[in-house]
């Protein structure tokens, strides 16, 4: 909410309950240092005893800087327009990421990397507790309504862990950079200013991760009409981000498998949610879809491979 106060202009922001003060103080901190650096993004306004989040009812707050421009997610897009777009939102991230190089966030997230270094928060042996217990809690549902997906899930469980397992070892022993990327990057969490500056928005989810992490989110949401992935807007986005911030054809090729990886993680992580969040369907439509694209990348991937070469 937008509110006028004898400082200017504020907005101020209530966090959902959920949400833990640790995570909160995680993305304040990140916040505090892109100030630091002089890199965009929003500026929180701190209390007089220097605090940046205030707790009232059980419930937490934040008041930012007002930052005025224009955010074209629910807009039409001529097929030029949104292009010019990516391309500006792509630099946008490379700057963002490039901002936050060798910087550690105060305290801890509950995704990604515990550091620049040393393993995830959530390790292997998480996913495959949590596939267990999904397992179990599900079998007893098969007969409700979410029924066909829950088995379904069920179903691929075991090729999913196994996957799963195999490309985490894998992974864990390539050199692919860590950065505390944005974690919901897209249009939709992006402020075009009338100065050419471009903000990005919405920090809940910045976490130290694989940079790349940050392309596959992005290019979730590049979908045509008919549900297949828009090539033209990922070749357009990486292209431009490279141009600002570099990219080895090492780290590239290995975008596939970091693709299949996140999604299959994902896709675990939206069935666990299912179960947190009074069984809302739509948690499990996302993780059964997360499956299905996760061999995407793999599929893709001589394609892809010609992005950078």
């Amino acid at each position: 909410m937008a509110l006028v106060t004898s400082d200017g202009k504020k907005v101020i922001r209530r966090y959902r309950k959920r949400w833990k003060v640790s995570t909160i103080k995680y993305e304040h901190s990140v916040l505090s240092e892109l100030a630091e650096r002089g890199c965009p993004a929003p500026r929180l306004t701190k209390t007089a005893d220097a605090k940046s989040l205030v707790t009232i009812n059980g419930e937490n707050f934040s008041l930012f800087d007002f930052a005025s421009g224009k955010n074209y997610s629910s807009t039409y897009l001529r097929r030029s327009d949104r292009l010019v777009l990516i391309d500006q939102a792509a630099k946008a991230l490379a700057n963002l990421h490039h901002c936050l190089m060798g910087y550690v966030p105060v305290g801890q997230h509950h995704l990604g990397f515990r550091g620049l270094t040393g393993g995830s928060v959530r390790d292997m042996g998480w996913y495959q507790e949590k596939i267990t217990e999904l397992s179990t809690k599900s079998k007893n549902l098969f007969t409700t309504g979410d029924g066909a997906i829950l088995s379904w899930l069920v179903d691929n469980s075991n090729n999913l862990i196994e996957v799963l397992t195999c490309l985490d070892v894998e992974l864990s022993e390539q050199d692919l950079p860590r950065v505390v990327i944005h974690g919901d990057f897209g249009l939709h969490n992006v402020l075009f200013s009338q100065s050419g500056q471009v903000i990005p928005l919405d920090f809940e989810l910045a976490r130290i991760e694989w940079r790349l992490t940050d392309f596959l989110i992005s290019f979730l949401r590049y979908r045509k009409k008919g549900g297949e992935f828009d090539f033209e807007l990922i070749d357009r986005f990486v292209r431009s981000y490279a141009s600002q911030f570099p990219i080895s054809q090492e780290e590239w090729m290995l975008f596939p498998k970091v693709w299949q990886y996140n999604l299959l993680q994902f896709s675990i992580q939206y069935w666990n949610s299912y179960f947190e969040t009074k069984r809302n369907p739509k948690r499990l439509r996302l993780a059964k879809r997360a499956i299905q694209q996760s061999d995407w990348g793999i599929s893709q991937a001589g394609k892809l491979a010609q992005i950078i070469n």
